[in-house]
């Protein structure tokens, strides 16, 4: 039966079930990352306060501003390289297959703070914002590899905001690979993992 057009055709049953199950899933995702960033977090406050007492007034006092924000002391990890982030596709391991898969992404990390906007799967611009630190890395000649991990949180996102707000937590892990100056970053949130251009910079 018709309802004045296919646009107020009834629901269809099974896609309402797969939106939901879905939507379960990555909420279910996005808890566990935060209860392992947790675990983290903890083991990263008693290893920096024990080498906070180890450091000296004027060593402390020497500290720049943007330091002490980029370098918050509780996140575990060295903060990333100074980077610059152009272009990113995405793939999504599950969902919608009219998700956008082209995302131009720009954005950057400096000191240790990174920062940057992009348009989502569902078409709408994002932007985000927090830390981004290394915990492994590998160099061999020219060639290096940097395995890290981004916290912080962003905006742009209807369907899993808090509230009204169009914020979500962010929690992103991340792979460099680079030769010299230049190189890609593959990234894995949620359902989507991502791949773009990066080049560094002193």
């Amino acid at each position: 039966m018709a309802y004045g057009g296919s646009r107020h055709l009834p629901i269809d049953g099974f896609r309402l079930l797969e939106r939901t199950a879905r939507c379960g899933l990555i909420s279910i995702a996005t808890r566990c990352s935060l209860y392992v960033l947790g675990i983290v977090f903890a083991v990263g406050i008693n290893t920096h306060a024990w080498a906070a007492d180890s450091a000296s007034a004027d060593e402390a006092a020497d500290v720049r501003a943007i330091d002490k924000v980029c370098k918050w002391g509780v996140l575990p990890g060295e903060s990333a390289r100074n980077s610059i982030y152009l272009g990113m596709w995405s793939y999504h391991l599950w969902g919608d297959s009219d998700y956008r898969t082209d995302n131009q992404l720009i954005g950057g990390v400096y000191r240790g703070c990174y920062a940057g906007t992009f348009i989502n799967s569902n078409y709408d611009r994002t932007t985000s914002i927090g830390w981004q630190r290394d915990f492994y890395t590998q160099t061999r000649e020219d060639f290096r590899l940097d395995v890290g991990y981004r916290f912080g949180i962003m905006h742009g996102y209807d369907e899993f905001s808090i509230g009204n707000s169009k914020l979500f937590p962010l929690l992103q892990f991340y792979t460099d690979v680079a030769y010299k100056q230049v190189g890609v970053q593959f990234t894995w949130v949620g359902q989507a993992v991502t791949a773009g251009f990066l080049i560094r910079f002193p």
